[in-house]
């Protein structure tokens, strides 16, 4: 048996460049800096709404496939296991990964895409989205989770969760923070638009109005950001989990046969099966009559063999990297950390080449074969149908939002975003007054604070509220 690959020197974040926002005490002797942002995202709201939010397939379909809140804990499992081999700080690592779908919305990505349509003005609701500026733009759920945590939440008598800038970089940087070129165009012309009119954006869907953020993600004392390699290993764990609950909730679904999934396996990853690679997949064989055997063999399978090829190639490249600069221990990485550049680390932490083009290829067959069935795209479509009902109601009358909703979208229109919500029922009454001033109504920058406010709101709600919701606006 070969021997197993180790790190030579570890390189976790460096504590001595975290810092919050707002100044505060030392943890105490019970907790470090990231097991407290670890635990401010366990009790918080959004943590626990993750458990009612769509993955892939609705969460009202079935009882056993993933929602947010399951893919979440499975994200901080197999993270922590690449972290615990990296010799990185597993505190960290369970901070972001326990974060890192915060700002996610009701149904799934179809959610997300919608209301990014909405906030880039593609779908046009009300004449003021064709004078949005870019910094009025966009949505994206890795974004909205630095919004989430650093002015949706509270946390005693201040605005927002006050995590560290590690914690914050790492939730940013999970997923990618654009968008492709835009597909809904025809000569030029948006699709989503019944007459076919011109894109103002051009095909580009912007994300810059989360660039309010980018202070926070910046190290103590500097202008460079806090990255860390911790949370690149919560990005691979991400993809990985996904890969593996996507296809479990295939088989839930019946959109992927047992034996379909063996040959799919072989026919993708044959050069890199290993010898207890080879013996699983006969037991997978085996029992593809009983799920009951079969489900947790396909599950040990698909998280041990990307886990295991994402694990030995970035111990490789650490060690080589350490050669590289050279790095003679782990004080002197800490002295020598603000002066990496984010392109020097950009692809330590990964898969092999060909491994990765493998990977690739097998990512886009599943989004065709699972994401283009009928059963997702019915799916798809009502979330979006509701989205859009939902949106169009709170624009027409503001009223109908929640009192913290409402308070918060006059704060931003106010900008005093940082400024605790008024929950005393005099000042709602005041605010439900003043949004009804017709000087008020009609000022771009209000209808924008509204835009924003109902996208914070519908982003925030569980399927089930939202199905609530649109039942209560529109079928009583």
């Amino acid at each position: 048996m070969p021997e197993k690959l180790s790190v030579k020197y570890s390189l976790s974040a460096p504590k001595k460049y975290i810092r919050r926002q707002r100044h505060e005490k030392d943890p105490g002797k019970y907790r470090n800096q990231f097991q407290r942002d670890r635990d401010r995202v366990l009790y918080s709201k959004e943590f626990r709404r993750l458990s009612g939010k769509t993955q892939v397939f609705l969460s009202l379909t079935s009882d056993h496939v993933r929602n947010r809140l399951t893919h979440t804990l499975e994200v901080a499992q197999i993270a922590q296991v690449t972290c615990l081999n990296l010799k990185l700080d597993i505190n960290l690592c369970e901070a972001i990964a326990l974060a890192h779908d915060v700002g996610h919305t009701p149904f799934g990505h179809v959610g997300e895409r919608t209301l990014n349509e909405i906030m880039n003005g593609c779908y046009r609701l009300i004449d003021q989205q064709g004078n949005f500026t870019d910094e009025d733009k966009g949505f994206k759920h890795n974004l909205q989770g630095l919004r989430v945590t650093n002015e949706l939440e509270t946390l005693y008598e201040n605005v927002g969760l006050n995590l560290s800038n590690f914690t914050m970089w790492g939730i940013k940087n999970h997923s990618s923070s654009t968008y492709p070129e835009c597909e809904s165009l025809f000569k030029g012309k948006c699709y989503l638009d019944r007459n076919l009119k011109t894109c103002n954006n051009n095909g580009k869907l912007s994300t810059s109005f989360y660039n309010i953020y980018d202070n926070i993600l910046r190290q103590k004392d500097s202008v460079n950001e806090a990255w860390s390699f911790e949370a690149k290993v919560v990005a691979f764990s991400d993809e990985i989990a996904q890969r593996h609950h996507d296809i479990e909730d295939a088989f839930f679904m019946n959109i992927i046969e047992p034996a379909e999934f063996i040959d799919i396996t072989k026919n993708f990853f044959n050069d890199f099966l290993k010898y207890e690679d080879k013996r699983l997949l006969e037991k997978i064989a085996n029992s593809k009559d009983d799920r009951s055997v079969f489900l947790p063999y396909v599950s040990k399978f698909i998280v041990n063999f990307f886990n295991r090829e994402l694990i030995d190639n970035s111990i490789k490249n650490l060690n080589k990297f350490i050669d590289k600069k050279p790095i003679i221990g782990k004080n002197h990485f800490n002295e020598i950390y603000n002066e990496i550049e984010l392109s020097e680390i950009k692809n330590i932490i990964g898969y092999e080449k060909e491994f990765a083009n493998k990977e690739k290829d097998f990512k886009e067959f599943l989004k065709e074969k699972i994401f283009s069935s009928f059963e997702v795209q019915r799916m798809d479509g009502k979330g979006r149908y509701i989205i859009r009902r939902l949106f169009k109601a709170y624009l027409t009358n503001p009223n109908q939002l929640k009192d913290d909703t409402l308070g918060f979208v006059y704060r931003i229109y106010k900008g005093e975003r940082e400024k605790r919500p008024e929950r005393s029922p005099s000042k709602v009454s005041k605010i439900r007054e003043a949004i009804c001033n017709a000087e008020i109504k009609s000022d771009p920058r209000f209808q924008i604070s509204l835009l924003r406010g109902i996208c914070d709101h519908i982003a925030g709600m569980t399927d089930r509220y939202a199905f609530s919701e649109y039942s209560e606006l529109f079928e009583s």
